[in-house]
């Protein structure tokens, strides 16, 4: 859990549904602000859809609030 992202998690004016995301994502922040949760797994820590995760994650991306990697496989195809 990172305490320095969860405070600038909270203090972000977002609609509701951004916000639950955004802060989901930064309890799950390592100290340097990096993690990398599953879509099924933050959709069900929100109590939201994958459809609505997804969406969330494009919005906040463009919003430049978070930079999202796909995670690789070992064999170098996108999890």
């Amino acid at each position: 859990m990172n305490e320095q992202a969860i405070r600038w998690a909270w203090g972000q004016n977002l609609p509701s549904t951004h916000k639950l995301v955004l802060l989901a994502l930064a309890h799950l922040a390592d100290a340097a602000g990096l993690c990398s949760p599953s879509i099924s797994s933050l959709a069900a820590l929100c109590s939201v859809s994958t459809r609505t995760v997804r969406r969330v994650l494009r919005e906040l991306e463009a919003d430049s609030l978070l930079t999202a990697q796909a995670r690789l496989r070992p064999d170098g195809s996108v999890a």
